[in-house]
């Protein structure tokens, strides 16, 4: 016969309320992050209860979490990153305007914008138990979750909300266009010069503006690209074909890469007006 060693019910009792008493500061602990981080993100309007499920991964809760709020806050992203681009960059190319805009709303870029307001710190979920998992439903895709979850939590209560937290928190951050318009360049001159002829301008002329070193090892020639007298780029290289094919590409960056500083856009309260449709770039 085995006898078991109970414990005395009140070292049962004292037991119980110690465990109480750290759920009970969990919580409170948990309420206090979510107040800190609700005000930190200006947010302070917005009920606990619904910045909590904004912050659930269905890993965590499969009931409640933020997979409505995150379909909505991903169409929201969406949107004022089209609008933003369409009116800051109005030459940008098809090809690399889909690319920048991927490049605003990927997981990599959301996730960084998440790590960096501190939404690890208040975030519910799970970690996945198997590889595989892993990787649909890691801790990046967790973080991107509630990323779009909290951007559609603020659309639903003000849309104008949401569009002050893209801006500031995502549409501030500098771009590069340089690889991304070069990678659609498969020909700099010929797309130039299709590119003056859809703008009625004159063709492009090539003129040597210097040179250094023509009969040594390492020559260097300096060419421009000019329409009439409007010089439109220029480039340098160790031959005159090499300097001529950099002097159209710069061109091409500098007319398809330039910035608007002061644009209206269609979510904005005002007069909007549109751009012409079909004024796009040429295709060589």
């Amino acid at each position: 016969m085995v006898l078991s060693r109970c414990r005395p019910l009140s070292a049962r009792l004292r037991l119980f309320g110690a465990q109480r008493a750290f759920h009970q500061s969990c919580m409170v602990l948990n309420n206090a992050a979510l107040f800190s981080f609700r005000h930190r993100l200006n947010m302070g309007a917005m009920d606990d209860s619904v910045v909590q499920q904004a912050v659930t991964h269905h890993s965590f809760d499969e009931n409640s979490n933020n997979d409505a709020l995150a379909e909505v806050g991903r169409h929201a992203i969406a949107y004022y990153t089209l609008e933003y681009l369409h009116g800051k960059y109005p030459n940008l190319p098809s090809d690399a305007f889909k690319a920048v805009h991927g490049a605003y709303r990927s997981n990599a870029t959301l996730s960084q914008l998440g790590e960096r307001v501190g939404v690890q710190h208040v975030m519910r979920w799970e970690r996945p138990q198997e590889l595989e998992d892993s990787i649909k439903e890691g801790h990046q895709a967790a973080v991107v979750s509630c990323v779009r979850a909290l951007v559609g939590a603020l659309y639903q209560a003000q849309p104008e909300s949401a569009k002050q937290f893209v801006h500031e928190h995502l549409l501030s951050r500098p771009v590069d266009l340089t690889p991304v318009l070069e990678s659609t360049f498969a020909n700099p001159k010929r797309q130039l010069t299709a590119e003056l002829r859809r703008r009625n301008q004159k063709p492009a002329v090539s003129r040597l503006l210097s040179e250094s070193g023509r009969l040594s090892r390492a020559p260097v020639f300096v060419v421009g690209v000019f329409s009439a007298e409007k010089k439109l780029g220029e480039g340098f290289g160790s031959s005159k074909k090499m300097a001529e094919h950099r002097a159209c590409r710069d061109a091409l960056l500098q007319f398809y890469g330039v910035e608007q500083k002061d644009f209206m856009l269609p979510s904005d309260n005002g007069n909007y007006t549109p751009p012409v449709l079909g004024d796009t770039h040429a295709l060589a």
